[in-house]
């Protein structure tokens, strides 16, 4: 009976997606006997309204005024399922809807327990509100202020941040091949109009954030000089200085409190309404001036991209317009892009009832960023912004095949994290990387690098970048496989996006030139791999590498830093005789041990001898951030250079990491690193004696770690309480709590705690009516020492 269930469900929302999607794809494997009717994979092409909002010729930008402002969202059809069930039909559809629900329902934890505030605002930690002035690309301002407001939430930039909306809008429509060449021939091409007027949406700006086109700070290409006949340097196209790691798509008709929660988080959504507004201070039917309150309630339609940072649950209905009020109180707090002369300083309020917020299609989009300096390569064949959805049976997989190309000096790269997207909800995925390939058909004929696969959860629709805790190391021209796996927990078919060249409506254009070879598809554990050359679609797998320093090649014997006591007899008594010894002990990463090597002269001869070299002393961290590690030491007059070792704890030995070759350059920068990670490290000194090295003692060995990332702090009144949450900070030991009445100084420590495993804290006995102010900090101990990550932005909560 269950069966006979599932398989109407899936008639039904095959055939609904059928009516909507305008090209048919490729036939796969069917997904079960029961299905045969649906063994199509599925396709969402997202059609363009053409809005007579739009305005295809070319504008000005103008100074702060009251004038037209063009809109320049093109709305999208894409159904995002809800957090709490897989896909449904239109609204419309109920029939449908319920027998999706009947089939497929499961219960959903919620990512943060606990009540939600009934007022959040982050607007007082946000940039001040930009100006897009008659261009139509309010949906490049959306997204760059979400992207903005989550560089802030982490702690990563401040209210100074100001990123280029204008490098967005160009090179999503003017298209340049990516540094490592794998896209070379994907472009997105514009059918009509111009980039500043045909518009856009979140859900095509998502992938070619994806691709590392954006974020670049606003001085590299200024709005001010916008201009279809003022083109972009195509150096300009990846020249970012932040990058996208995750976005998710949520569904706000059903998932509202989801989207609150995600605003605590980040700061700030992305998200798009109807709007009948054409000059930024005017009365019109939907909206009032005076309490910068909109209020829509006809059919659904979208034409303007916004930011909501905020939310009131008791804003009053009486707010808005007489004639046209909403039943009940509650509105979001919009940050727009119509500079500050609109609303109250570029702020105002939306009803939680607006027709926007009500439709199958209403989308709320996270725009996760991070410091482009945490990955230097980007490995894809996804070039294009285009949206498809393929399905894939529970345990079926995707991969990709690429080769190893990124490092400029040819030598070698470190995986350090990959991505896929997903067009499904609630999804179990499993990473393993493969490289030393037997069968080029088949992305697993070859060595698993993992010790065990990189497994996880993810939440919502949308893009996500999965870090990978072990190092995996590439060569130059070695190829790899990066291979996904799919599952859900009722062993229910999942859908994945994929890139492909197809026309959406009569606008925009994408072309997706793949080859044999690159991508592939498995669609059960027991089924063979497909490469979906044949049918023009690629998996949106990307893999990200940092590269590795040279080691400089001083002479043969330092090619194997291990040398033995074989080597050293078969040198000649007229040589200097330099007895190492062996290192074996130097590989047990013991922190306490202090590896010797004598230096023994022959007495007849020494008057080519340098003097003894002595052990290098004062070990120290200069500097540490969340990536970076800088040490320092005492300079020794009289040596060629210095050796720096790094202990690597999967090959359970120290590794040679650099080369100083000059005896003043007495520091090492390591880059790169993890967050919140513990590493050691030891020095030597070294000089050549006949042509020969000869060492020093290694310095006593030096244990630290990198920062962990700065803590995300939310709080809220409740009872005469300040409640406080934040999300668990990768390898801390401990958080330490900070309050004070003012929020310029005079702070003190509140709490101190010290299980990792407790991230709320709640503060009473305070006084209603009066304004509190804390931060947090986590740390770690590494030998007995703390280490602090930056102070949490400071959050104000008046209590009631």
């Amino acid at each position: 009976m269950n069966q006979y269930k599932k398989m109407i469900a899936f008639i039904l929302i095959t055939l609904f997606l059928v009516n909507q999607i305008s090209k048919v794809v490729y036939a796969n494997e069917a997904i079960s006997e029961e299905s045969t009717n649906c063994n199509e994979s599925l396709q969402e092409v997202i059609e363009g309204e053409e809005s007579s909002d739009v305005n295809e010729t070319e504008t000005e930008i103008t100074e702060e005024d009251d004038t037209i402002r063009v809109m320049g969202y093109r709305e999208d059809d894409l159904i995002i399922p809800s957090i709490s069930e897989t896909y449904e039909a239109n609204t419309s559809a109920k029939s449908s809807q319920d027998a999706v629900k009947a089939a497929n329902t499961y219960t959903y934890v919620l990512n943060n327990s606990g009540d939600l505030p009934a007022s959040y605002s982050s607007k007082d930690s946000l940039p001040p509100v930009r100006n897009q002035g008659s261009f139509g690309i309010c949906w490049s301002f959306a997204a760059l202020g979400a992207a903005e407001a989550s560089m802030i939430s982490k702690g990563l930039a401040d209210k100074t941040i100001d990123l280029s909306e204008l490098q967005l809008a160009y090179f999503f429509y003017h298209s340049a091949a990516d540094p490592l060449g794998n896209t070379t021939g994907d472009k997105t091409q514009l059918l009509q109009g111009d980039y500043l007027n045909i518009g856009g949406n979140s859900v095509f700006t998502t992938f070619t954030l994806a691709g590392w086109v954006g974020a670049a700070k606003e001085e590299k290409a200024p709005y001010e000089t916008a201009s279809v006949s003022n083109p972009l340097n195509d150096s300009l196209a990846f020249d970012d200085d932040y990058h996208l790691q995750n976005a998710y798509w949520i569904n706000m008709e059903s998932d509202t409190q989801e989207v609150k929660r995600m605003i605590m988080q980040y700061g700030a959504v992305a998200s798009a309404f109807y709007t009948d507004q054409t000059t930024t201070d005017e009365y019109t039917e939907y909206y009032n001036k005076d309490t910068f309150s909109y209020y829509y309630n006809g059919a659904y339609q979208t034409n303007h991209a916004i930011t909501i940072a905020g939310w009131d649950d008791d804003y009053s209905s009486e707010n808005f317009n007489l004639k046209n009020q909403p039943l009940g109180n509650g509105a979001w707090l919009v940050r727009n892009s119509w500079g500050n002369s609109m609303g109250d300083d570029g702020y105002f309020w939306i009803s939680y009832e607006d027709t926007a917020f009500h439709s199958s299609s209403s989308k709320a989009f996270v725009f996760d960023f991070e410091e482009a300096s945490l990955y230097d390569n980007n490995y894809q064949y996804d070039g294009t912004s285009g949206v498809n959805g393929y399905a894939l049976n529970s345990s079926g997989s995707i991969a990709n095949i690429f080769t190893a190309s990124g490092n400029p000096e040819g030598e070698e790269e470190e995986l350090s994290a990959v991505s896929f997207a997903l067009f499904d909800v609630n999804v179990d995925y499993s990473i393993q990387i493969y490289n030393q390939l037997t069968d080029p058909t088949n992305p697993t004929s070859a060595t698993a690098l993992l010790a065990s696969p990189k497994t996880g959860s993810t939440t919502y629709v949308g893009y996500y970048t999965i870090p990978l805790e072990e190092s995996v190391i590439l060569k130059e021209g070695e190829k790899f496989a990066v291979v996904v796996t799919l599952s859900k927990s009722n062993n229910s078919t999942t859908y994945f996006f994929g890139d492909s060249t197809y026309q959406n409506g009569n606008w925009i254009k994408f072309t997706n030139a793949t080859q044999e070879g690159q991508s592939f598809r498995k669609m059960s554990a027991d089924s063979s791999w497909i490469d979906m050359n044949s049918s023009g679609v690629t998996a949106r797998i990307k893999a990200f590498t940092k590269n590795l320093e040279p080691v400089a090649a001083v002479s043969k014997e330092n090619e194997n830093i291990e040398e033995t006591k074989e080597e050293t007899k078969e040198e000649t008594k007229e040589e200097t005789k330099v007895e190492t010894q062996q290192e074996t002990q130097d590989n047990t990463g013991n922190d306490s041990e202090t590896i010797t090597e004598a230096v023994q002269y022959d007495m007849t001869d020494n008057s080519n001898m340098a003097e003894e070299i002595k052990k290098t002393t004062g070990l120290i961290v200069k500097y540490q951030s969340t990536s970076k590690i800088k040490i320092w030491w005492m300079k020794q007059n009289g040596v060629s250079g210095y050796e720096i070792y790094r202990y690597d704890s999967d090959k359970k030995k120290y590794i040679k990491v650099k080369i100083n070759t000059k005896s003043y350059c007495t520091t090492f920068t390591d880059k790169g690193k993890k967050s919140g990670t513990v590493y050691k490290y030891k020095v030597r000194a070294f000089t050549k004696v006949n042509g020969k090295k000869v060492y020093g003692e290694f310095s006593t060995v030096l244990t630290t770690a990198t920062k962990m990332q700065r803590p995300i702090l939310v709080i809220y009144s409740l009872n005469k309480q300040a409640r406080l949450s934040w999300g668990k900070v990768r390898g801390a030991t401990g958080y330490e709590i900070f309050m004070s009445t003012k929020k310029s100084g005079g702070y003190k420590k509140l709490k101190t705690i010290s299980k990792t495993n407790i991230i709320k804290y709640t503060k009473s006995k305070l006084q209603k009516g009066k304004t509190y102010y804390f931060k947090l900090r986590a740390y770690k101990v590494v030998k007995g020492i703390k280490i602090y990550s930056s102070y949490s932005s400071t959050k104000a909560v008046k209590i009631h």
